[in-house]
């Protein structure tokens, strides 16, 4: 049941342990994503950009895309978070509301009320923790930086606070050994908690922290 949060965890603590935390900072497979990096499902004929970012610290987030992208924007339980702009969901760029012009996408946490800007793709998320999983282009193996300078012009920051928020930390990650598997023994579980402490209610239903709780993770 708890599998999709687990295979989360298991990227999103490989990439804290890498590189750190923060909604600032994105790690970029610089040079094609190689065997070193161990994770689910992945694959070398593109260049990956990955941040992860918490909505109950940070409260609305921006994410300005530059053009020219293919990514998704996902809860903990990695499903494609909900656009107001119908029929999409968690898409960015060329599968989304932007066509691959890029834009300003607009991340809400859950039960979010407030006023939200209109030139904004607005995205609302069901989990305050949220996964920006991002996909760059190059057009021949001679010359893959033009799709690593796209992810670069990417800016993260939280909703009317552009000017003061931290700048982009751009970390490359290539060639360099990073464990981003779902874990296999009691880490999974202390996962488990601290989700459970970090989304509360927002992480499950009435039934799924029922099954939480009767393995003790309250």
């Amino acid at each position: 049941w708890a599998m999709p949060l687990i295979n989360t965890m298991g990227m999103y603590d490989g990439f804290k342990d890498s590189f750190g935390s923060g909604y600032n900072v994105m790690a970029i497979w610089e040079k094609r994503l190689d065997a070193k990096t161990r994770i689910t499902t992945p694959n070398s004929d593109l260049i990956y950009g990955i941040a992860f970012a918490n909505l109950g610290e940070t409260g609305p987030l921006v994410f300005e895309a530059p053009p020219k992208l293919q990514g998704i924007l996902l809860d903990m339980w990695q499903r494609p978070i909900p656009c107001d702009t119908k029929p999409f969901a968690g898409d960015v760029g060329l599968p989304g509301p932007d066509g691959g012009a890029g834009g300003k996408f607009l991340l809400l946490p859950p039960g979010f009320k407030g006023d939200v800007p209109k030139d904004h793709y607005v995205y609302r998320s069901a989990t305050n923790n949220v996964f920006i999983f991002l996909r760059s282009f190059y057009q021949s193996l001679d010359n893959i930086q033009p799709a690593v300078d796209v992810l670069k012009q990417s800016v993260i920051y939280p909703l009317g606070k552009k000017d003061s928020a931290k700048p982009m930390e751009f970390k490359y990650a290539s060639g360099k050994p990073h464990e981003m598997r779902p874990r296999t023994d009691i880490k999974a579980f202390e996962e488990l908690k601290w989700l459970v402490d970090t989304e509360g209610e927002h992480l499950a239903g009435a039934d799924g922290l029922g099954m939480l709780a009767g393995v003790g993770i309250i």
